[in-house]
C-alpha cells in the first residue's frame, strides 16, 4: 500500500470508506488483470465490510535478452567509447520501456545515472552526459553504416 484515502474527510466525522492504492509491480508476462485478481485473493473475505478491487493504470515491465542484437550494439559501442561495458541489470523501477516491449520491440533502458548530492537533490555529471552522447552517436553511426566516430 503505497496510499491511503479516507472519505469523508471531516472534523468530528469518522471515515466510512478507505480506498488503498496498491503498488503491485508486474513482471514480464503478468496480467495486470490478473495480478489484480490477485490483490483481491490476498485480501480475503473482510465480512461485514465489503472490499471491492479494480485494477488502475499500470505500466508494463520491459525484459530483452542480453544477447540480443540491440543490445549487443549498444554494448559493442559502450566498448569502442568507453573502454567497457555498461552493467545490465533489471531495475526494480517501472519505466517506460514496458510499453514498446510489450508490443514486440525490444527497449532497454540505457544512460548517465544520477547521484544524491550531500543535499539530497538528484543530479547527473556533465562529464556523464557528454560519456552517453559518444556512446549513442557511436552506435547510431555504427548502426547506420556510416564511419566510426571517434571515441
Amino acid at each position: 500500500v503505497y496510499k491511503v484515502r479516507y472519505a469523508p474527510v471531516l472534523p468530528h466525522t469518522l471515515p466510512a470508506e478507505a480506498f488503498l492504492t496498491i503498488d503491485r509491480r508486474l513482471l514480464p508476462g503478468d496480467d495486470p488483470a490478473a495480478a489484480a485478481g490477485d490483490i483481491r485473493a490476498a485480501i480475503g473475505d473482510l465480512a461485514p465490510y465489503e472490499v471491492s478491487v479494480s485494477q488502475g493504470v499500470f505500466m508494463l515491465p520491459a525484459l530483452v535478452d542480453a544477447e540480443h542484437p540491440g543490445v549487443r550494439a549498444l554494448q559493442a559501442a559502450n566498448l569502442a567509447v568507453r573502454g567497457q561495458e555498461a552493467e545490465e541489470y533489471y531495475g526494480a523501477g517501472t519505466f517506460d520501456a514496458g510499453g514498446p516491449s510489450a508490443h514486440g520491440i525490444p527497449t532497454v533502458m540505457f544512460g548517465a545515472s544520477g547521484r544524491a548530492s550531500v543535499t539530497g537533490t538528484d543530479f547527473v555529471p556533465i562529464a556523464a552526459v557528454e560519456t552517453e552522447a559518444r556512446v549513442l552517436a557511436h552506435l547510431i553511426v555504427s548502426q547506420l553504416g556510416g564511419e566510426e566516430t571517434p571515441a
